[in-house]
C-alpha cells in the first residue's frame, strides 16, 4: 500500500479426509484424517512454507484458533510466491471423496487443489479465490 507498510494475508486449513500412485508410502486405509495436531507430515514443497499453528500471528489476518481440534496449517502469503502442500500418495479406491475446513483472509490469493495419478501431471478440481470472511468454511468434492 502507498504507507510504506506490506501487510500479509493468511490461509489455512484443517481438518483433511479423504476417503473412499506415488513414492514409498501409499495409503489405502480409508477414512484417512489429517488434522496436523502432530505437525506436518506432509511435502512443503514452494517459495512460501506451510507452517502449525494453534492461532495466528497476523491479529484479523487469520483464524483466531483451530476449525478442528487444537492445531491448523497456516500461510502467509506475498503476491507472486506459491506455498504448495504435497500429501502422501492416496489410493482413493472406489468413491473417492474429500472434506476439509479452510479459512482465506481478504486478499489472501487463490486456494488450489490440484490432484494427479503420477505427481506429474497436475488437474485443478478446486479453487477457492479472495476473501472467505472471518470464519472457517467447509468443502466437500468427489475425487473421480
Amino acid at each position: 500500500n502507498g504507507d510504506g507498510y506490506y501487510y500479509y494475508k493468511n490461509i489455512a486449513i484443517d481438518a483433511i479426509e479423504v476417503g473412499n500412485g506415488c513414492g514409498e508410502t501409499i495409503i489405502s486405509s480409508m477414512p484417512y484424517t489429517n488434522s496436523f495436531e502432530d505437525g506436518i507430515e506432509w511435502l512443503n514443497d514452494g517459495a512460501l512454507s506451510w507452517r502449525n499453528f494453534s492461532n495466528t500471528t497476523s491479529p484479523g489476518n487469520g483464524p483466531p484458533s483451530a476449525a478442528s481440534g487444537a492445531k491448523f496449517l497456516c500461510v502467509e502469503t506475498t503476491p507472486g510466491q506459491s506455498a504448495i502442500l504435497l500429501s502422501p500418495c492416496i489410493n482413493l479406491g472406489m468413491f473417492p471423496q474429500m472434506a476439509f475446513q479452510y479459512f482465506q483472509s481478504l486478499h489472501s490469493g487463490d486456494l488450489t487443489l490440484e490432484i494427479s495419478q503420477d505427481g506429474i501431471v497436475w488437474s485443478r478440481i478446486w479453487n477457492s479465490t479472495g476473501n472467505g470472511g472471518s470464519n472457517w468454511l467447509n468443502a466437500s468434492l468427489d475425487l473421480q
